[in-house]
């Protein structure tokens, strides 16, 4: 299981612009504040299990549960 620390440093190697985190159960999900586009490089997706970074679309199109459980800026 991936830290948020872990998983933060790891979102910032894909997209060093990400601001803002929302912790979902499967994943930290990290991206710019009121930018929550889906082409380019983010939103990024931690996979707290394995500490994979994809694209948020695959997460979200992926069998992970999404449930919010937080968000916070960075």
């Amino acid at each position: 299981m991936i830290t948020y620390e872990e998983a933060l440093e790891k979102a910032r190697e894909c997209w060093d612009e990400v601001n803002f985190c929302m912790d979902q159960t499967d994943a930290f999900v990290f991206s710019k504040k009121g930018d929550m586009s889906f082409g380019g490089n983010g939103p990024v997706a931690v996979l707290k299990e394995s500490g994979d970074c994809i694209n948020y679309v695959a997460f979200l199109d992926g069998d992970y549960d999404s449930t919010i459980i937080s968000e916070k800026f960075i």
